[in-house]
């Protein structure tokens, strides 16, 4: 077994990391400053210690996979070995811990370039003795992580009840305190770090995209439209950039595959990362192949998604987002996966023809080899402003 490697769903019990976190929480609410356990809302405080301590569970696509050909070195030989490939994200520590309900067979595996990789023990490529083994993995993994899936609830439902008990039972143990000293013919006083009333936290392990309600476009003061601010843009994108620098590193899994099933896996990487918008709502697909995020719906931010085709079929792109565009300062981007074998043409059309597009502005920022920033506007109107993305990423043919 290599350093990285692990025993798939084998390593450590489950319960092992139930039992820390409620100890966490246990431990934060007994510690708990005097002021705070009396002033604060119980919902609110226990809303926020348990998504503190919640477990989220791994995500995985069964639905994608691959087998791949690997060298190991085994007994100071090199062969190829068959590795079997889910793209995954999120908490994918889990994929360590044996749920209460396990099976004896065992796999070794790894977490690399956003894939779980599964080792197959097997050289040969006998077709009858490969497949008996995706077999067995997958079933492996499907039953394995339904296993994990229902711990994971339980134990979350479980915590909560318990950081209410606890809680409660640190409330009374506070004002029984203060009623004993309440009672004495000396006064106490107060330490100068009392906490002030309770506000309530909205914590989450996601990446939270906040906007402030706009007022209608045709009544709108400069300051008061919807927006993404930058910073949550820029995450965005380096998201995005992240799962196409994947793309390129592991060309054999998405060879092939059309526009609609590259943006899916956009799609796949962006729901972990990021909450959504004031109204709940988060990436969402409303057509063959782009992305958005709408507030109250309207959309603040559109990627494109395309295979390259040249520079008219891309530019034709950048205008199909501006059908979406509703207000000030939106945000888009334009994803190209590109086939060519050669990248750099693709990537001089991008940096020097894509002002030629009547919206299009100007160059703002190279981010690096597959990331362009533009300064565009709506068309006909200069003054609502379009920062515009342009991402390219290399999937040339294997064959």
């Amino acid at each position: 077994m290599s350093h990285d490697q692990f025993s798939l769903f084998n390593e450590t019990s489950i319960r092992k990391l139930f039992k820390e976190r409620a100890d966490s929480i246990k431990e934060t609410i007994y510690n708990e400053d005097e002021g705070t356990i009396l002033n604060a809302n119980k919902a609110d405080y226990v809303d926020w210690i348990v998504n503190e301590h919640r477990i989220q569970q791994p995500v995985i696509d069964t639905g994608e996979e691959a087998l791949v050909r690997e060298e190991r070195t085994r007994d100071r030989i090199q062969k190829e070995e068959f590795v079997l490939c889910y793209p995954v994200a999120g908490n994918t520590d889990l994929f360590r811990y044996q749920p209460s309900s396990r099976r004896s067979t065992n796999f070794l595996a790894k977490v690399e370039d956003g894939l779980l990789k599964i080792d197959l023990d097997v050289t040969t490529p006998k077709q009858g003795s490969v497949q008996r083994k995706i077999d067995r993995a997958r079933r492996y993994v499907e039953n394995h992580l339904e296993n994990l899936k229902e711990d994971i609830e339980d134990h979350n439902q479980t915590l909560e009840q318990n950081a209410e008990k606890w809680f409660s039972n640190r409330r009374v143990d506070v004002e029984r305190e203060y009623d004993l000293l309440d009672g004495l013919d000396v006064p106490v006083l107060d330490r100068d770090d009392v906490s002030e009333t309770f506000a309530a936290l909205n914590v989450d392990r996601k990446q939270q995209i906040t906007v402030k309600k706009p007022d209608p476009p045709d009544t709108a003061e400069p300051g008061t439209v919807p927006a993404i601010p930058e910073g949550d843009y820029r995450k965005i994108i380096s998201a995005i950039n992240d799962v196409g620098k994947n793309f390129e590193k592991n060309p054999e899994l998405f060879e092939g595959k059309s526009e609609e099933q590259l943006r899916d896996f956009v799609l796949f990487y962006l729901q972990p990362l990021f909450e959504g918008t004031a109204s709940g709502e988060t990436f969402n697909m409303t057509g063959k192949s782009d992305i958005m995020l709408q507030y109250d719906g309207d959309p603040l931010f559109v990627a494109e998604c395309a295979i390259w085709h040249g520079k008219e079929y891309y530019l034709e792109k950048i205008s199909q987002l501006h059908k979406y565009l509703r207000w000030r300062d939106s945000k888009a981007a334009v994803v190209l996966f590109v086939r060519n074998k050669a990248m750099e043409p693709v990537r001089e059309t991008i940096r020097e023809k894509t002002t030629d597009h009547e919206t299009v502005d100007a160059l703002m920022e190279t981010v690096d080899e597959s990331w362009y920033e533009f300064q565009a506007h709506v068309p006909g109107d200069e003054g609502r402003e379009v920062t515009l993305a342009v991402l390219a990423f290399n999937i040339p043919p294997i064959k």
